[in-house]
């Protein structure tokens, strides 16, 4: 992954060589402090950061090449005992390093990117190729390694079509990781109606064996529906289903059922809801079980500074509560946010894997975001003065 990253960066940078347009250089700086409370307290103080550079190069044809290159840098310090030395995390990984192009009406995308769809908002049976959890401020999501195109007709018709390779790691709801030597492949087409959309999405990939779960290697096929309309209310519906014809056990089934309104209140009250139903097996000798979640949203925008969040999940399987609360306030270029959460001590939220979740049990944390960008026109002779050896 790390010399495919460089590979990038070295293309990207000698694109630019050629180039005389300008480049924009943007990051997303974050710290935060998190305490939870309980009958052992812990604590971590960390910080986030995502330099990124992006340019867009248009052509004589008015087709246009776009570069944009990423990092994710993390570092975390956990305080579980104050007599021990607490210790301390380190990361560095790319964040995004793709390449596209792009004309009228149709675009090619390659490198590290997200893939993301569907009309669900917060607990999303098409979350396939990344996990975005709703409450997380910065809004982070995992890319994937692989192409994407799109075509997109007059009638607002869209085609998808994607070829990821080279993916190790899990990627949104999947339990066995994919075989990162065998392409999967996979597509989409939405349709408009007459008050919104409607899409259907297929995705085939090959499972490696894991112990106590797959004995052989064998393939997934994915099927995704999707539909949203605004009319009194705004109306979604998402479906995802997914089948392993060698190991049938494995076959599951998501539903989410979600409405929104803003009623005239103030500024305006948001209020979303959103119902997910699961279907699946734990093991082969175990019959079929059914998950249910339920989840509430209010948002109301205080000024137009500040605002507030509410989310209240209800797991219906295993009678748990997950309370969440967000105030947020925005300074020049910096965003505060003050959350408040009250979990159990091992969640289960879908989309997040146990060992992930960052909102584990009762606690508050403190965050600020820092933004910038910055526009610099780069010259030929500037760039060949500086990086000869692209040349």
């Amino acid at each position: 992954m790390r010399i495919r990253f460089t590979w990038l960066l070295l293309i990207s940078l000698s694109v630019l060589v050629q180039a005389q347009n300008s480049v924009i250089l943007e990051g997303d700086l974050n710290t935060t402090g998190i305490y939870r409370f309980g009958d052992e307290p812990s604590g971590l103080l960390g910080g986030r950061y995502l330099p990124g550079l992006k340019v867009n190069i248009p052509t004589s044809d008015n087709h246009q090449f776009e570069f944009e290159v990423s990092g994710n840098l993390s570092y975390a310090h956990f305080f579980q005992d104050a007599t021990e030395s607490p210790p301390a995390n380190y990361s560095l990984q790319p964040y995004r390093a793709l390449l596209a192009y792009s004309g009228k009406n149709w675009e090619i995308r390659t490198g590290l990117q997200t893939i993301s769809f569907g009309s669900a908002v917060l607990l999303r049976p098409l979350m396939w190729f990344e996990t975005l959890d709703p409450r997380d401020p910065m809004r982070l999501a995992e890319g994937v390694w692989g192409g994407l195109g799109r075509y997109y007709f007059s009638n607002n018709i869209n085609l998808w079509a994607w070829v990821l390779y080279g993916n190790r790691s899990l990627k949104g709801w999947e339990q066995v990781t994919s075989d990162y030597k065998i392409p999967e492949w996979g597509g989409r087409v939405q349709i408009p109606l007459p008050l919104g959309e409607a899409a259907l999405a297929y995705h085939n990939r090959s499972l490696l064996p894991a112990e106590g779960v797959l004995a052989n290697q064998t393939k997934e096929h994915r099927v995704g529906f999707d539909a949203k309309v605004d009319a009194l209310l705004g109306l979604w519906v998402e479906y995802s289903g997914s089948a392993v014809p060698q190991a049938s056990w494995m076959n599951k089934h998501w539903m989410n059922l979600g409405a929104d309104y803003t009623f005239p209140f103030g500024n305006g009250l948001g209020l979303m809801m959103e119902q997910l139903s699961l279907n699946y097996r734990r093991t082969p000798e175990t019959p079929s079980e059914w998950s249910s979640f339920s989840l509430l949203s209010l948002q109301y925008k205080i000024n137009w500074f500040a605002q507030i969040q509410s989310m209240v999940y209800y797991d219906w399987t295993l009678q748990n509560w997950y309370q969440f609360w967000n105030f947020s306030y925005q300074y020049k270029s910096t965003n505060w946010f003050l959350l408040l959460y009250f979990n159990p001590d091992v969640p289960f939220v879908p989309g997040n894997r146990p060992d992930e979740v960052s909102f584990a049990g009762n606690g508050i944390q403190l965050m600020m975001i820092y933004k910038h960008r910055s526009q610099t026109d780069f010259k030929n002779r500037r760039l060949k003065e500086l990086i000869p050896f692209l040349l």
